[in-house]
């Protein structure tokens, strides 16, 4: 029998110059629970549409490498449970001003929160919010005339309507939105329409670095 050792280590940095790392090249994961492919696509599943940004003129270099997503620790008994981490790969999470840990688990729980990936919801018969992001920013609020008067700069932005009951179970008022980033995940929640026309101009500043 061979003895090896089990490692994990992350990069110090994602990026030197034009060169950015991800997958094996920026962290090496422990085997178990084959964590270490996932992370890699996620890798590139965030950085690609920050590049596409930069490179359309839409994203500051600021916003290029890839951060690193939030998971909480799990430590579970070596068995079939310890290799459902459903709740790791689509629960994970990106810091956002918002963000709320949830109880360690595997099993995945579908939120709204800001950092979280976009649950599916029925926007129309045969059409999930899923579809409605692609290579733009999407608003969902059950209010989209409130909101289209904040669609200002550079940045790809489609608004999309969200039927009362799933805007209520996202958290939001009858006015209130919901900012989702290219990648699904979302970047910024408005528990009702804020008083000012530059929320939504801010919050794309953020997430891209661009004004």
């Amino acid at each position: 029998m061979e003895h090896w050792v089990v490692n994990a280590f992350i990069a110090e940095r994602f990026r030197h110059g034009r060169v950015l790392v991800a997958g094996d090249a920026a962290h090496a994961i422990p085997p178990a629970g084959g964590m270490g492919m996932n992370t890699g696509v996620g890798d590139v599943h965030n950085l690609c549409w920050k590049l596409a940004g930069v490179l359309r003129g839409w994203a500051g270099p600021g916003a290029a490498p890839s951060r690193r997503g939030r998971r909480e620790p799990v430590e579970l008994p070596w068995s079939e449970q310890y290799f459902a981490q459903l709740g790791l790969v689509l629960g994970v999470a990106y810091d956002q001003d918002e963000y709320e840990p949830s109880d360690p688990g595997t099993d995945y729980v579908p939120t709204a929160k800001p950092g979280h990936r976009m649950p599916h919801f029925w926007l129309a018969p045969g059409r999930s919010t899923l579809d409605a992001f692609g290579e733009w920013f999407t608003v969902l609020t059950p209010d989209p005339a409130g909101w289209e008067r904040q669609l200002t700069g550079p940045w790809p932005l489609r608004i999309e309507s969200l039927p009362a009951e799933h805007a209520a179970d996202s958290g939001l008022h009858p006015d209130g939105a919901l900012l989702v980033r290219p990648d699904g995940h979302i970047g910024a929640r408005w528990q009702d329409r804020p008083s000012g026309d530059s929320a939504l101009y801010d919050a794309l500043v953020a997430i891209t670095g661009y004004r």
